[in-house]
């Protein structure tokens, strides 16, 4: 049986914005290559280069969004072929800090719970669950950390790696341990949040980025969306436009050359008031049915779903006045994030994505 299964390949399918997930697929191929295990690496986004692999286990990484699997990562592994039952492991990227001498965990939630779900629903055996911290990257809210930091997270997540690779190497269960543990009790607790992140938040958050006067229209923060979101509209000096199924993945402003995409702070309020408003109508409905044929939920769905249409509509004015030069100025002085300090990783070139 150990034989059979060191003579199978291993395909590591990974998701990452900013280098880190990919960075952690990368020390898993190399170590199962270096001892004689057959592992290639993919990334999930060139979904027509992949989509003919069907042989060998399975790996997948990726990052945490809002206490779980990003949407990408789940339509991919619950649209993988059958895999007769083969051994698999799912390793997420949590948002890894320092507080003085303290290293703070990022926090996995149901990340890799959801991810073995359907690694089984797909006919895998999902038996290594890992979690590795990794810089945090969520520019919209903090700047990048220090580069003596990162450096000092990579080492320890170098660690982690090694020791998750020599576990799957040797075929062996991984499920049921204190990190798995720290992750899944608040996932679940946290699952209501996720799951309005998945169906919604993660579309109000697309609507925040914007690109400051500091933009050439180079066009490169479109030409590596990961998820084909940003489109560049304009004749003359066209600018980029965040559609909805943009995954926030900061790849974006990591890598902006000029440093001119911003997550807009100023804005962020005035479109949730306009996505609250949008509310509204719930409100009168729910003042004119009696109370017993509806509940507090029918009121949220409803809610969400006229904010959609609202949102789309407001982000799109934003998008054409903001090219008005001083409201553009505006907006880019009242976001910290030209303030932040941005992050990617360091060991990887933009152009790995493509590959």
């Amino acid at each position: 049986m150990q034989q059979n299964y060191h003579t199978m390949r291993y395909n590591i399918f990974f998701m990452s914005g900013t280098g880190n997930s990919l960075t952690v697929a990368n020390n898993i191929a190399n170590n199962l290559n270096s001892k004689h295990i057959p592992t290639g690496i993919y990334n999930i986004e060139n979904r027509t280069n992949i989509k003919d692999i069907n042989r060998g286990s399975v790996g997948i990484v990726f990052p945490t969004h809002g206490f779980t699997a990003p949407w990408l990562v789940i339509k991919f592994v619950a649209t993988l072929k059958f895999g007769n039952w083969r051994p698999a492991f799912t390793i997420c990227t949590r948002a890894g800090a320092r507080i003085g001498k303290v290293y703070t965990p990022g926090l996995g939630g149901s990340a890799n719970l959801i991810v073995a779900l359907l690694l089984l629903i797909r006919g895998y055996r999902p038996k290594i669950w890992g979690a590795v911290d990794m810089p945090s990257n969520w520019m919209a809210i903090h700047p990048a950390l220090s580069n003596k930091t990162c450096r000092e997270i990579y080492q320890r997540a170098k660690k982690r790696t090694d020791i998750l690779a020599e576990k799957i190497a040797n075929n062996s269960t991984h499920i049921f341990n204190p990190n798995n543990i720290y992750d899944l009790i608040p996932g679940i607790i946290l699952l209501q949040i996720s799951f309005m992140y998945i169906i919604f938040f993660r579309f109000f958050l697309a609507k925040l980025f914007f690109a400051s006067y500091k933009c050439t229209s180079c066009g490169l923060c479109a030409e590596y969306c990961m998820t084909n979101a940003i489109k560049m509209i304009g004749k003359k000096a066209p600018k980029p436009y965040w559609k909805l199924r943009c995954e926030s993945c900061m790849r974006c402003i990591g890598y902006c050359p000029h440093k001119a995409i911003e997550v807009g702070h100023s804005w962020a309020i005035i479109l949730f008031m306009i996505a609250g408003a949008s509310g509204l109508p719930a409100i009168v409905v729910n003042n004119i049915i009696p109370q017993h044929l509806i509940n507090e939920w029918w009121i949220v769905w409803l809610t969400i779903l006229l904010a959609f249409p609202s949102i789309v509509i407001a982000y799109y004015i934003f998008h054409l006045i903001n090219r008005v030069h001083f409201i553009n100025k505006l907006f880019s002085f009242t976001t910290f994030t030209r303030l932040f300090k941005k992050y990617k990783h360091t060991g990887v070139n933009i152009n790995r994505f493509k590959s």
